[in-house]
């Protein structure tokens, strides 16, 4: 009886830091209610089992191979018993995470992607078309994760062709972080790079400021950490760049 689960293997890679055991569960019982319609005996849909957690990256087995061992008897024993979308609850998994969480791993999967084909050279209307199709692996959520990326998706291929991925998803506002110093960091290194571009330009303190409050607006989700900076450190950033160039400006502000 052949099976492959695509959607599993799909959603390990979409749900990042998400609860994974939740999404074993939840993908199991499809399994499972796949499996009980075709008539598998019990013996044929744990070999089944077995099969998923062979084909997921390795870092992911032994929690798999657990999670199958210790579960999938009580999952084959509640499908039909119970509502499927309550039967994770009822052996103890999926806590429902908030919707800013699943907006921020729903962003950081599609900026991965993007990152990827952006490196094998990928056009824009080609990644935003197959985002899309990525986006039932998060099944409920497949219509959060196309309005993301109707809202962001040009955004998104921008900033990681200019700043790379890793903040992508705080610039646009949909992942949160306690770690200030790091986004702050982040923030004073880009706008160094664009004071030291300008001087070299040779533009006015003012013009400098003025565009530099453009490139704020452009940070959505820390755009009050940005005008901070701007506000409060931009004649000290020109007078640093000026004498000692634009490396250490961050770490002597304390920025970095």
């Amino acid at each position: 009886m052949k099976y492959t689960p695509i959607l599993l293997i799909i959603t390990m890679f979409a749900v990042i830091n998400a609860d994974i055991e939740c999404v074993l569960c939840e993908k199991s019982v499809d399994l499972v209610k796949h499996l009980i319609s075709k008539n598998a005996t019990r013996e044929e849909i744990k070999k089944e089992a077995d099969k998923v957690c062979e084909i997921l990256p390795i870092k992911y087995r032994t929690q798999c191979d657990t999670f199958m061992n210790e579960n999938i008897d009580k999952i084959i024993d509640l499908i039909d018993k119970i509502p499927d979308d309550q039967i994770c609850g009822f052996i103890g998994f999926c806590k429902k995470q908030n919707e800013n969480d699943i907006k921020c791993n729903i962003c950081k999967f599609l900026v991965d992607q993007i990152a990827k084909w952006l490196e094998e050279g990928k056009t824009e209307d080609y990644i935003l078309s197959e985002l899309k199709k990525l986006c039932y692996a998060f099944h409920p959520f497949d219509k959060q994760c196309i309005a993301i990326i109707d809202a962001y998706g040009k955004q998104l291929i921008d900033f990681i062709i200019s700043k790379g991925k890793d903040k992508a998803c705080y610039f646009i506002g949909l992942c949160e972080t306690n770690e200030n110093s790091e986004i702050e960091c982040f923030i004073c290194k880009t706008l160094v790079d664009y004071v030291a571009k300008w001087l070299e330009e040779e533009k006015t303190e003012e013009e400098i400021i003025k565009d530099l409050e453009k490139i704020c607006d452009e940070f959505e989700g820390i755009k009050k950490q940005c005008d901070f900076i701007v506000e409060s450190y931009t004649k000290k950033i020109i007078e640093y760049i000026i004498s000692f160039g634009k490396d250490k400006v961050c770490i002597l502000i304390h920025m970095c």
